[in-house]
């Protein structure tokens, strides 16, 4: 989705939810990943104000709880937080952490 798209979207019949996925958009705006700068912050406000006042369903992306969080407190309800490969190499590093911590191990 391309959010200047956003006002016919959201008139589409059968669609229940816009998910804002800031690093696609970021992609698409040609700042990969800076979802800080002006630009995709205007976009995710933009994309936010019209679901809000449309009455949809607003999701969002984001790598950690702290990432979501701003975006719960804004009313987005389908959230995605974490990556899996992500939190695969971090529980493989807490794992390995513990067994060579493990008092048996020499």
């Amino acid at each position: 989705m391309h959010f200047e798209n956003i006002e016919a979207i959201v008139g589409v019949a059968g669609v229940d939810a816009v998910f804002l996925g800031p690093y696609d958009l970021s992609a698409s705006l040609g700042r990969t990943g800076d979802l800080d700068h002006p630009v995709v912050q205007q976009a995710i406000d933009h994309v936010t104000a019209v679901c809000q006042r449309a009455g949809m369903a607003l999701g969002y992306f984001g790598v950690s709880a702290d990432a979501v969080r701003p975006f719960i407190e804004r009313g987005y309800r389908l959230i995605v937080a974490g990556v899996d490969t992500l939190m695969l190499g971090s529980a493989a590093r807490t794992l390995l952490s513990q067994v060579r911590d493990s008092p048996d191990i020499e």
